[in-house]
């Protein structure tokens, strides 16, 4: 019996830790990604900080596998009292991390797309596309919890 609660104990302490890593990585990735993409000259500010860019992305990443995290900790217990919902919860949390994953490569192409901004002006339209389809994702993705 005590056994159990030390592993619930530890499954709290482990899911409030996701929680905080996958918020706070969100909250500082959208911090440092929003400076770059508004505006017009998107393409330049991005061109001059690729490594705010790729800084943000890597957060979005932290925090997608927090979200992943989080179900997998709590399955064993939500197993307990209702299986359905726990696979439920377990595939919702996996499509919130997916769009995640999805709303932060979209906004490291266009890094890659900065750098060749000057061979061709028809990029602007391409990186406008890139950051739709990422606030998009992104937007899903916080949707589906909060």
């Amino acid at each position: 019996m005590a056994n159990n609660k030390l592993n619930i104990r530890f499954t709290e302490i482990s899911v409030a830790f996701f929680y905080f890593v996958a918020t706070a990585a969100s909250v500082a990735g959208d911090v440092l990604i929003r400076p770059l993409l508004a505006g017009e000259n998107y393409l330049v500010q991005v061109a001059g900080n690729p490594g705010t860019m790729v800084s943000a992305v890597m957060l979005f990443f932290a925090a997608s596998l927090s979200i992943v995290a989080i179900p997998i900790m709590m399955f064993p217990i939500l197993r307990r009292y209702q299986e359905t919902a726990a696979i439920w919860y377990l595939i919702l949390r996996l499509l919130e991390a997916t769009l995640f994953v999805f709303g932060a490569l979209f906004p490291l192409s266009l890094v890659s797309l900065s750098a060749n901004r000057a061979e061709n002006e028809g990029f602007s339209e391409i990186g406008l596309a890139l950051r739709a389809v990422a606030d998009g994702a992104y937007t899903s993705g916080t949707m589906i919890f909060f």
